[in-house]
């Protein structure tokens, strides 16, 4: 990085060095300008052929230079190239050299159609989405955490050993059901739900494995996307948003739920969400946002194209 760096810096250097003297190169010519167009015009200074006697044709400018020029300065070197180019030997050919130096350079600008890849935007908008992989992988360790705690609380004599029974004849065991309070983050308004939370578990490690199986741009998950139509592609993502805002509203009621029941003396074992939450709150806004920045593109075009323009984007 740091030879790349110093590599880049030399040749900005260098540019820069080119430019500044360009400009210098610009600045002696319009001082020769003003010298011509003033100095040699004023009635006070008489034309002569300087190749005769170039001392006293630089002498008599010397002479009237600070009343006609008033406080500009006399550089000695241009004047010399003034009378050179003006009428030396080779007049022609420095003023030629001189016109050449200063001739800039046209270059032809090609103005291209603005296009906007509206299919990108979208899959942009579903690559944001898989984001959320490395919030809900760590939220799926804590909840198994805290789903172990509380379980340890409950795991009175007769609960160990009906769970070994079911182990010794292969019987499923038990499903554990969590009441937990919903809270709808719009309204404020609650209800209450049973949750099987092996299940709610699972599905969260089937989300995982969802999102990753098109996270990157070259696996089969996500070329499959991409081949769909712009209009289900916007259906598949508005349909994950909702799905992860229910989700996010029963991550909440766990954080609290497990709070609430496990023991006042292992409350410092529990592993906290809200981190976690927030974070993936924040890469659906991100999600969201890229769709919405399609359909209002859309709906742009649509507009235009009912003006009769068809060349906007």
């Amino acid at each position: 990085v740091v030879n790349d760096s110093i590599s880049n810096a030399g040749k900005s250097t260098a540019i820069i060095n080119g430019i500044l003297k360009n400009l210098v190169d610009f600045h002696k010519e319009m001082y020769k300008i003003e010298i011509r167009k003033i100095l040699f015009s004023h009635p006070s200074f008489v034309n002569a052929n300087p190749a005769l006697n170039a001392q006293a044709y630089m002498a008599q400018i010397k002479k009237v230079y600070t009343s006609v020029m008033g406080k500009q300065p006399f550089y000695t070197e241009l004047i010399e190239e003034i009378l050179v180019e003006n009428f030396g030997p080779n007049a022609e050919k420095a003023q030629r050299d001189i016109l050449e130096k200063l001739r800039v350079e046209k270059s032809e600008t090609v103005v291209k159609e603005k296009t906007i890849d509206t299919k990108e935007i979208l899959m942009d908008s579903v690559r944001i989405l898989t984001g959320i992989v490395p919030q809900l992988t760590q939220i799926i360790s804590k909840l198994e955490e805290n789903k172990k705690l509380l379980e340890s609380e409950d795991s009175s004599f007769f609960e160990r050993l009906s769970s070994f029974i079911r182990k010794v004849f292969n019987v499923k065991p038990r499903k554990i059901h969590y009441r937990l309070t919903i809270t709808n983050p719009i309204t404020r308004e609650q209800k209450t739900e049973n949750i099987e939370i092996e299940q709610f578990l699972g599905n969260l490690h089937k989300r995982v494995r969802f999102y990753t199986s098109f996270s990157m741009k070259k696996t089969p998950g996500y070329k499959k996307i991409e081949l769909l139509s712009n209009d289900k592609i916007v259906e598949f993502i508005v349909t994950q948003l909702a799905e992860n805002q229910t989700m996010l509203d029963v991550l909440l009621a766990l954080e609290d739920y497990y709070k609430a029941n496990i023991s006042t003396i292992q409350q410092n074992k529990i592993k906290g969400i809200k981190m976690e939450i927030a974070a993936l709150k924040n890469t659906l806004i991100k999600t969201n946002q890229r769709k919405a920045e399609y359909v209002t593109l859309i709906e742009e075009q649509e507009q235009m194209k009912k003006l009769g323009i068809t060349n906007a984007f």
